[in-house]
């Protein structure tokens, strides 16, 4: 958001197509725990466009990332997320 605190202005959004739970940012990727859609990691670099770089289909109720590993519940996975290439065309599986 834009703006001040008592009037923020919209810049973007990302349609995560399910529900989106928790969402972290480090740098400018954007993790998003969906619980319908799995880990879906954004690139935020031009906030009024994220776009998808990388998803993982599992059951995503929560996730954190610590480096370059993303702890995601309920059922603990621990997926290594050191490789982030944007992917030009269509977002690649992790």
């Amino acid at each position: 958001m834009s703006g001040n605190q008592h009037n923020p202005t919209r810049l973007g959004g990302y349609d995560t197509g399910g529900r989106a739970r928790i969402v972290q940012v480090v740098g400018n990727l954007c993790y998003v725990a969906d619980e319908n859609s799995g880990l879906q990691i954004l690139d935020v670099s031009n906030p009024t466009a994220p776009a998808l770089v990388r998803e993982q289909y599992i059951s995503a109720h929560t996730a954190h990332v610590i480096g370059d590993l993303a702890f995601v519940a309920p059922d603990l996975e621990i997926l290594d997320v050191s490789n982030q290439r944007i992917q030009s065309e269509k977002a690649a599986t992790i």
